[in-house]
């Protein structure tokens, strides 16, 4: 498990295939196989991501399990090639926990929609007064869920109050030419500050297991197949 945020973090729980298992399914079109990797293997991984052949990447899949706020999960979400379960608010009471950021993390925006930059807050005694009114929001949202739990409404629809900076929790299993896509789009220095530091984590844990598909990825603009 690694902490990549206040309270966040993303744990690798399983794969499934790795490099080799690249260069088989690639292989298998000419009836071909290889019990380990050989020479030329690094090759043909590398032509395939190179010319965006990408079904064999399918052929590996990686499993994690997530903790993170809501609006990065929503933004997660969007990433459809892949499959999800996650912590149900009409089965469990939430609980009170919420995204408070550190100093550094608090930013402005600027520019035109569809082309903003985000710049550090340099007035760093404003920013602590933002955390704090964001902290009393979450405060005031907690205690209003609880008062309409205790006076009997069902948690499906009491959760309505809650803050869009509260945990959430689930599992993403997704193959690697779509973990690709994901790290191409959030591991990029455009992506939202907060899913960023969850994508350079999995990052690690991809080159782990994929190293010759990785150097590949890296090698040819960080463009998914």
């Amino acid at each position: 498990m690694s902490n990549v945020i206040p309270g966040g973090w993303v744990q690798f729980l399983d794969k499934m295939g790795d490099d080799l298992d690249v260069v088989n399914s690639a292989r298998i079109s000419f009836s071909k196989k290889h019990e380990v990797i050989k020479k030329g293997d690094a090759e043909l991984i590398d032509f395939l991501l190179r010319n965006r052949h990408g079904t064999p990447f399918e052929m590996v899949e990686f499993m994690f399990q997530v903790r993170c706020p809501l609006t990065v999960a929503r933004e997660w979400f969007r990433h459809r090639i892949a499959s999800y379960n996650e912590v149900s608010g009409r089965y469990v009471k939430q609980q009170n926990d919420n995204y408070i950021p550190e100093i550094s993390a608090v930013r402005i925006q600027t520019g035109k929609p569809g082309n903003y930059h985000y710049e550090p807050m340099e007035d760093l005694d404003k920013a602590n007064r933002l955390i704090d009114k964001m902290v009393s929001a979450y405060e005031f949202s907690y205690e209003t869920y609880e008062e309409l739990l205790t006076e009997g409404m069902a948690k499906e629809l009491a959760r309505n109050v809650l803050c869009q900076g509260m945990f959430t929790e689930f599992r993403f299993k997704v193959n690697a030419r779509a973990l690709m896509n994901f790290l191409s789009l959030r591991n990029a220095p455009n992506a939202m500050f907060e899913i960023q530091q969850y994508a350079k984590k999995m990052e690690e844990y991809f080159k782990a297991v994929l190293p010759l598909t990785h150097a590949a990825f890296i090698k040819h603009g960080r463009v998914a197949p």
